[in-house]
């Protein structure tokens, strides 16, 4: 079963014969950690196993993670500010934000840890907030450029926002959301000094998709049926990763949504070229010069790249666009007046009372006549008479 050449069903089918059952998670919990490590990422395997095993390796990482610094600190070369240091701490960090991730005491809803990949530094990891295993409407929540499992509980508290949005919206109470930080995400572009591209490029999306895919084809073998609703959200990067994942062979979604898209492959020509029953698309207002409080000026520039340029909420593409930057009469729909999920001001594309997460609740609970329409706004009196003083014209 622990053949990395075999596929999600073929490992789903021998899991099966082996016949766990929640009653023999200790059980789980005695075998050796390297074999724990590979059951806890293995798709095809049940999620509460996975979940067993990796809140076991979990214990293992940090506590190995935590002696790696005192030997470090301990050191005749020890230097705080050192590559070494630098790199353990970074990673006990991430460990220990995925461990407060996986708090389903502190936090709302039950929480699985379905992956961690232990091979990484930081490690890779996604939680899920309700059970896979049941659930009859599932949510993946896929980030964008910069984040890694150093920010695990701020992107795991954008996919609880997603699922308490759903409660809202009447959706089943039986429900998941994964925050999925399964991939390497490209750096922001300019980081302490150094330049770094990789948003541009496709490689990260690429690789990331791969990923995700391999997630939802696993999701599809443990529950073997089409008993439940499936969802993508994506933001920025994540939508150019998701598009990836979205066309490769036997992966399918019920509905694909993006918000503030660093834009979708040129090599899709179009929505109807995706795995998704539907594809909904916001983009707060765009932007190029910065003004506080208002509109989105990142996602435009991931869109500069040559390889994935599409805007999704160009009508030519074919998804339906949604609201994002408030509704007048609507006071308790905030609008999105910033690239982030999150914003001190809780004008973020998944912050509570924003028009965005309202239309994301509506679209993944299957009812998207309910969504506001997409109103896309030109460029300001403001913005006009900066670049007429830039461009030296009266």
């Amino acid at each position: 079963m622990l053949d990395p050449d075999l596929s999600p069903a073929e490992v789903a089918a021998l899991w099966a014969k082996l016949g766990y059952s929640k009653a023999d998670a200790n059980d789980l919990k005695a075998l050796p950690i390297p074999v724990l490590s590979r059951l806890g990422n293995l798709e095809g395997v049940d999620y509460w196993a996975r979940d067993t095993a990796n809140r076991v390796v979990l214990d293992s990482m940090i506590t190995a993670a935590e002696k790696r610094l005192r030997e470090l600190e301990a050191s005749t070369a020890y230097d705080a500010g050192g590559s070494q240091y630098a790199t353990a701490w970074k990673n006990l960090t991430a460990l220990k934000e995925i461990c407060t991730a996986a708090n389903e005491t502190a936090n709302g809803g039950k929480r699985f840890v379905t992956m961690l990949r232990d091979d990484e530094v930081p490690p890779l990891a996604a939680v899920s907030i309700g059970d896979l295993d049941t659930a009859t409407n599932v949510t993946w929540a896929v980030p964008g450029m910069g984040t890694d499992t150093t920010g695990m509980t701020g992107w795991t508290d954008a996919a609880q926002n997603i699922w308490n949005e759903q409660a809202k919206h009447h959706g089943p109470v039986d429900r998941a959301v994964v925050s999925w930080v399964g991939y390497d995400t490209p750096p922001q572009p300019v980081i302490h000094g150094q330049l770094d591209f990789g948003v541009l490029g496709s490689s990260y999306a690429e690789a990331g998709g791969d990923a995700l895919a391999d997630a939802l084809r696993g999701l599809d073998a443990v529950r073997g049926d089409d008993s439940f609703a499936e969802h993508v959200v994506a933001h920025s990067y994540g939508s150019t990763t998701a598009s990836y994942a979205l066309t490769e062979r036997g992966v399918h979604v019920d509905s694909f949504t993006t918000v503030g898209s660093a834009g979708i492959p040129n090599s899709v020509p179009n929505a109807d070229a995706l795995h998704a029953d539907h594809m909904y698309a916001g983009q707060a207002q765009n932007i190029w010069i910065p003004e506080p409080g208002r509109g989105d000026r990142w996602a435009q520039t991931g869109r500069l790249s040559f390889v994935h340029s599409q805007d999704p909420t160009d009508p030519d593409f074919g998804a339906t666009a949604f609201g994002t930057d408030g509704v007048d009469g609507k006071p308790e729909l905030n609008s999105v007046d910033d690239h982030s999920v999150h914003t001190d001001e809780l004008r973020g594309y998944l912050d509570p009372n924003t028009e965005a997460l309202s239309n994301i609740g509506w679209a993944t609970t299957g009812r998207p006549e309910r969504m506001t329409e997409h109103h896309p706004k030109g460029m300001t009196e403001w913005e006009k008479t900066v670049l007429e003083q830039i461009q030296g014209q009266p």
